[in-house]
């Protein structure tokens, strides 16, 4: 079923509410984990089916939370993030943010 692309796009968008449910829960492993299926399965594409705030809700609290740790991996963060929305708003200035500390 993976194959057909609204039921790819369902399972995407499903991984994508439970990385917001997990940021939300502060188990960040579990989102990354969620992210990271949502890259495998997608690819780079961002299906118009997909609500692009809740993407970019996602990337940016996982990058957020890099942050306390390492600079390089919160923007590495945001830069995943940019493949599926180059023109987002809230991941373009986290990542000048991120770059000036």
């Amino acid at each position: 079923l993976i194959d057909f692309p609204l039921w790819r796009n369902l399972v995407a968008d499903i991984y994508i509410g439970k990385a917001i449910y997990h940021c939300d829960r502060k188990e960040f492993q579990m989102a990354i984990k969620y992210l990271n299926a949502m890259d495998e399965l997608l690819g780079g594409e961002m299906p118009e089916t997909i609500q692009r705030e809740r993407v970019s809700r996602a990337y940016s609290k996982v990058a957020h939370q890099a942050f306390q740790n390492n600079k390089k991996h919160a923007l590495a963060w945001i830069e995943r993030g940019l493949v599926y929305l180059p023109d987002d708003d809230l991941l373009n200035n986290l990542k000048d943010y991120y770059s000036k500390y």
